[in-house]
């Protein structure tokens, strides 16, 4: 049933890629970026399997496309009530530099595998004129 699931919310999304349904599918889906203030940025994503044990979510980051000079662990979270089986990580940056673009990837600690790069630029420092 689970491989049914998979296959239907794939589908659905428009993903060319189908998971093996005899394997572990960690692989970042669904990214999203909400912005706490010009110095934080808040990093999530699903995966359809838990993460191994042990493992946190992590963001690599850095203002170079490809190096990633800082990483920050953060939290997962299942909820067995929802239809479709997933797990939902949460990663904070903090102390980014305003009005800066950062590139970054995401994965889970223990893994070498990361999602594909994207990147994000920071809030300004508000200007206070007048």
């Amino acid at each position: 049933m689970r491989a049914l699931q998979r296959l239907f919310v794939l589908g659905a999304a428009g993903c060319a890629a189908l998971p093996l349904a005899w394997g572990v599918d960690v692989a970042p889906r669904q990214l999203h970026l909400a912005f706490a203030d010009e110095f934080t940025m808040h990093v999530g994503w699903l995966t359809f399997d838990a993460l191994s044990a042990g493992s946190l979510p992590v963001v690599h980051y850095g203002v170079q496309p490809g190096r990633y000079t800082d990483s920050a662990t953060g939290t997962s979270s299942h909820d067995p009530s929802v239809p479709f089986l997933h797990h939902h990580h949460d990663v904070t940056l903090r102390s980014l530099r305003p009005g800066t673009t950062y590139f970054y990837a995401v994965g889970a600690e223990s893994s070498p595998q990361l999602s594909r790069e994207r990147n994000f630029t920071t809030l300004a420092v508000p200007s206070h004129t007048g």
